[in-house]
Formats: C-alpha cells, structure tokens, sequence
C-alpha cells in the first residue's frame, strides 16, 4: 500500500485524493473481531503501553563527526522527498520504491500474498452450538496449488513423548500449523496489520546517509550464491539502521545508473518485524501441547511471524481469541496518526501508511508491544467470535496495530449468518459451519450493482445485461456458477478499475481488495476519480458505469459468445489443478498434461465467504477468471462430536497416486470428509525404515 500511495501520487499530486483509494476501515458497517470491552483485555488507546514495550535488536552502526557532513536535522515535521516534495525528486523516489516492490515481489511466502489471500474463521460457544461444545471453524484462503499446500496430519506416540494433535501442516513444517488436540482446537487467519515499512535514506554518498544531522555509514556484508551448474557469485548488501536496503537488490549500481530517474541520491530500506530473529517454530510446537486459553497466551508469545490473529475451543467449554505477534510501536507526529482520518496534510505520518524519511529518528519505531498488551477476549457475551482479516478492535481500544485490515465483507456476512442461526434460540450445528464458509452473496453486486443498473445503456446487449444484473441483485447477488450476473458484475468491475485507475497511474495493479471496492463505493456521484482521462468530456458516475459497462459485455460477449442471460458464472471462473513443479508452460507439453488436471467450474468470488479469487487485471483487453487464491482447505471441529475436513486437491504430488487429487471435487463442491480424532482407521501404511 505504501508503494501503491506513491504511484498514485505521481500521477495526480493530491495525498487527499490519494488516500480517498484507501479508506479506513468502516465500524459503522462492520463489526470488528472484538466488540466492545466486556470479556476483553483491552483498554482505551490512550492507556497503552500497559507492559514494557520490547526492545528493537540494536544495529551496530559509525557515526562521523566530520563538520563538512553534518547537516542540520529537519525535525519531525521535515519534508520528505517521497510525498512531502514534488517533482523530479517524487520521481526519484518512486523509481526507488517501484524497484524495491519489485525486489519484494519475488520473495516467497509460506502463507500467500495479496488482498485476496485472507481467511475466514469463526469459534462458537457450546451454549449456541447443537452438540453442547464449543465450535470452530477456518479455511485460509492461499493460493490454490497442486499438490494442496497443506497435508492432513496426525501426530500421535506413546512413552516420554507429549504430542497427540491431528490437522493442517505445511510441506517440511514440525508440528501441526492449525488443528486440534484432545483439549483444545485453534484456527488462524491473518492479523493484517502493519509490520512492515519502506524508509527513505538520504544518501550522502555510496558509503553514508544522513540520521539526525550526521553522516552515518552503511553496514555492508557479502553474500555468496551457490549456483547448480554454474560458478558461485557474490552481492555485497547494504544494511541502514532500519534494515536492508532493497531498493537495488535487482540491479548493480553501474545498472542502475544508467536508468532514467535512478535514484542516485536515496536508497530504499525496508523494516520489517520477519528480517529479526524470532521463535515462531517454538510457537507452533506450543499450541500443539496446549491445554488451556493461557497455553494458547503463551504460545502466542513466541509466534512472532506472520501475525496471525488465534481464535480457539476448548473441551472444557471456553471460547477466545488472542492477537499474537511482534507489532512496532509508531509515534504519533501527526493529528491523523494512528486513526481512521486520512493523511494529507505537508507531513504524512508515522503511522506507516505512507514511506517514511530515515533521516529523522524522531519517525522511528519505539519498541514492540509487549506480549500482555496484545488484545486477547475470554468468553465473550455475544457467544461466538469471527476473525476474518477485518480491524481487531474499535478504532478506539487497544494499542494501534496498524491500517491494513481488510474492508470487512466477509466478517459481516458471517456474522449475520451467524446470528441469524441463533435468532429465537436456534444452535449452530457442524453442516451449519460448512454452509457459513460457502455462503456467497457478493459485496460488488450491491454496493455496486445498483449503479451499473441505472447507468445509460449504449446497445441493446447492454440493456439486456443491465436486466439480468436487476434481477441478480433483487436475489442477493450470489455466486454462483449458474449466475449470469456474477460474471457480468466481476467484468464490469474489471473494466472499471482499468478506465478509472490504470489508465490514469503508471504502475497501477489491478486487484479485487476489498479496499478498493470500498474507495469506489464511496466516492461522490461528480468525484474527479469518475473522469475518464482518455475522453475531453469530463464524466460523473453514471457515465463511467456505462463506459465499464459497455467494455464488460464486449468483453464477454467475445468469450462466451450467445446473450448476456447465458453467461454462467462457472464458464469462465474456474481452477485449474497446475502441477507446482511439472505443470508450467516451460514443460513439455506431454510431462504438462500428464502432471495437471481438468478444469473444474467453482462459484464463490472475492470479498465474500466462499473466496474464490481472480485478477481483474486485463490481458490484451480481456478479464481471465482463473481462480488464483481461495479456501486452500476448510476445517470444522466439534469438541463435542465428529469433525470435518477438506484440502483444495490431494496430498500426493505423484498422477499415480489416487490421492494426487482426490478431494478435489469435494472441495469444488463444498464437500468435506469426516474426520475422527484420535486413532484413525488405516487405509494402507507406509514403514520407512533408515540404513543402519
């Protein structure tokens, strides 16, 4: 989001209208995952820190006192050069950031990337539940691979050894990531917080940058890279105060100099809470062995990264939540850090919305919050808990963990299924669990859908498509795959971002966040965001509905051909099982087929329940619908009866084996296997016996 506000800075040069992309998340629409006080640990945000902030690990830097280095400090309200100034000196500094997002961008990660990589989990407690017991129910939304990135596991030995826990883990992982043991179940979704920051040094030279006035020298190490059939070659990496610079991890110097705009006076570096040593292994070792809600409080003690908000169930009765992690305590330099009020004011915060200037200590970090102030709820009065990736607490309660949650869609629809299950002393069963994680009803279609009806058609067909969405919307705005509607609004909303954002900010990158559904839906109807810059008219709303609208049917109707009415949704959203290593378009076609799977048409979308993820981004015009992200596998357990569970594909990488993709079509349908803790019935056994 930092790299994104920049973008969109040098392109229109107005933070006010920048940060209309980004809105803050809407309490008045959606509930955080913990509401109110009661049955919680928190205070009013002014009260923090409760325990002694955590110290950051200290970089051993030099400091001259050479007078002809030293400049005079520009205080806490200093311009920056990345959207404090202007001109070229913006461009400097995005050319920076644009090549440290890139270097970022070919980073793997363990648990996804992007706003449609999310989650859903809920935990409800026994006096709303049919069994008597609490329930718990997660599906974390990763990219969908082939093999499933998770195996279903069981740990089970006798004697001195203390593991007995069955669930989800990763290829190479110890222990069991999310699952359950004999007295208590956990489920994991991403915090989505802020733990990371891009920070501005201003380089005084090839060895220095300026903190507070003096010349500091960068820490360099050499890294050597052992290459497969090659020679071994060496990088030298350059470390500020804050962390590694990134800005150019993927060009030398004597490259970079040559580019255009190369940022010859400014290095990019990146502070992130993961680039710190830390014991999230031991962490997951510990919510294997625990027992009780203060195990799970110690456990996440250690489980520093990625945050990830814990709901659990225990068999005695009790239900929580506990925020684990290491978050930066920021400053406030600001009247808007720290709250839901934009920032657009000539200093832009410490808040890490926006990049940060280094050069000023002032705009540091303070520490990480201690493990005691991270908000946690025992039992709460509601009776359940949904921690879906939305805001954790009221903006007004609990340390600040940052700005990134998502929008809350989905939080709210499983939240209103929830109670409305519950209404006149109704109880949430298992199957009721799994219908809760495909319920589908999609936020584009009515907060956007309403708009896209009224705008003024062009062409008959787009009159037509305007009638199936009307009667899409009237029904609820499902997903799925026999609805045209769900494919006429996801085109629609593709073309949409294109006309309005793409064409106006280089480097723009489409997305279905949720974020950016909000920002659109709460634009004014004569917003200048409306105006398509390609036209000398000046449009409002309605005509830049007419214009997506229009690119939409084309768009579909050389896809799928016939009238919008025919347009199934499950025609063009499909996953597609792509083997990870021999699945590519680099392999030989024959090895690519034998290793990869059919289509399967899946409803669902994103921003709802049933996330079912695609890019928006146009390909030579047109929207592909392949699913990317989405329930990488579902889990219901029931600590008073049987539990449930399904991963995306099989746990076998091998086309011989009839577990390559054995819940594949279960999973595309919603469907899941029964699961029985404990001593499982053996289907075939596998003995591994080592060389002596």
């Amino acid at each position: 989001e930092e790299t994104a506000r920049v973008r969109a800075y040098a392109a229109i040069g107005d933070a006010e209208r920048v940060e209309e992309l980004f809105p803050a998340f809407d309490y008045a629409a959606h509930e955080p995952i913990l509401i109110g006080e009661e049955g919680t640990n928190l205070l009013p945000r002014e009260a923090y820190p409760q325990g002694a902030p955590l110290p950051l690990p200290e970089f051993h830097v030099t400091t001259t006192a050479d007078p002809a280095r030293t400049t005079e400090r520009p205080g806490a309200s200093g311009e920056i050069g990345v959207a404090r100034g202007g001109g070229a000196e913006l461009a400097v500094a995005a050319e920076a950031l644009n090549r440290a997002k890139a270097a970022l961008d070919g980073l793997p990660e363990l648990l996804g990337r992007g706003p449609s990589v999310g989650s859903n989990s809920f935990v409800v407690a026994g006096h709303n539940t049919a069994s008597g017991r609490p329930l718990l129910a997660n599906d974390p939304h990763l990219t969908i691979s082939y093999p499933s990135v998770w195996h279903q596991v069981g740990l089970h030995c006798a004697g001195e050894c203390t593991l007995d826990v069955a669930g989800f883990s990763f290829a190479g992982m110890p222990g069991v990531v999310i699952g359950r043991n004999a007295d208590i179940a956990w489920g994991l979704t991403n915090l989505g917080g802020d733990v990371t920051d891009f920070v501005v040094e201003k380089n005084l030279d090839a060895e220095h940058y300026e903190r507070d006035g003096e010349a500091v020298a960068y820490k360099v190490r050499t890294e050597t890279f052992e290459v497969a059939g090659s020679e071994p070659f060496t990088r030298d990496i350059r470390h500020s105060v804050h962390g590694p610079i990134i800005s150019d991890l993927l060009l030398d110097d004597a490259q970079a100099a040559i580019l255009p705009g190369a940022p010859d006076d400014l290095s990019v570096a990146l502070e992130w809470t993961a680039l710190r040593p830390g014991e999230s292994a031991r962490a997951v070792m510990a919510l294997n062995r625990a027992a009780t809600p203060q195990d799970i409080a110690e456990a996440a003690a250690l489980f520093e990264v990625p945050a990830q908000n814990i709901v659990f169930a225990t068999r005695d009765g009790h239900i929580g939540y506990q925020a684990p992690g290491r978050f930066p305590i920021r400053p406030t330099l600001t009247e808007a850090d720290q709250s839901t009020r934009a920032q657009v004011g000539p200093d832009l915060g410490a808040d890490g919305r926006w990049p940060r200037p280094g050069w000023d200590s002032a705009y540091d970090w303070q520490g990480y919050w201690a493990s005691e102030d991270m908000p946690a709820s025992l039992d709460p009065p509601a009776g359940f808990i949904v921690a879906a990736n939305q805001s954790v607490t009221e903006d007004d309660l609990g340390p600040y963990l940052g700005s990134g949650h998502d929008a809350g869609f989905r939080a709210t629809q499983i939240f209103e299924e929830i109670t409305d299950r519950l209404e006149d002393g109704g109880k949430i069963s298992v199957a009721d669990a799994e219908e809760i994680m495909l319920a589908d009803e999609s936020p584009f279609g009515k907060l956007l859908g309403p708009y896209v009806i009224a705008a003024p058609a062009s062409s008959t067909e787009s009159t037509r498509a305007q009638e199936v969405l009307e009667d899409w919307v009237a029904r609820g705005a499902p997903a799925g795959t026999d609805e045209p509607g769900m494919t006429i609004m996801s085109a629609t909303y593709a073309h949409l971002l294109d006309r309005m954002f793409t064409a106006r900010i280089d480097g723009f990158h489409p997305t279905n966040s949720s974020s950016y559904l909000q920002a659109i839906a709460g634009l004014a109807e004569d917003s200048p965001w409306w105006d398509d810059p390609d036209t000398p008219e000046v449009e409002g709303r309605g005509e830049m509905m007419a214009i997506a609208l229009d690119a939409a049917v084309a768009d579909l109707h050389s896809q799928l051909g016939g009238p919008p009415a025919s347009w199934r949704w499950g025609l063009l959203h499909r996953e597609t099982p792509t083997h990870d290593i021999l699945g590519g378009p680099g392999v030989p076609g024959p090895i690519r087929n034998y290793f990869n799977g059919l289509p399967r048409q899946v409803p669902g979308g994103s921003s709802i329940p049933n996330a079912m993820g695609f890019s928006p981004a146009l390909v030579d015009g047109h929207v592909d619908f392949e699913v990317g992200p989405g329930p990488s596998m579902r889990m219901v357990v029931d600590m008073g009866g049987t539990d449930r569970w399904i991963v995306s594909s099989g746990v076998s990488g091998h086309p011989a084996s009839p577990h390559m993709d054995d819940q594949l079509d279960m999973w595309a349908t919603g469907r899941t296997l029964e699961w029985t803790f404990g001593e499982p019935d053996r289907v075939s056994t596998l003995v591994l016996t080592p060389e002596r």
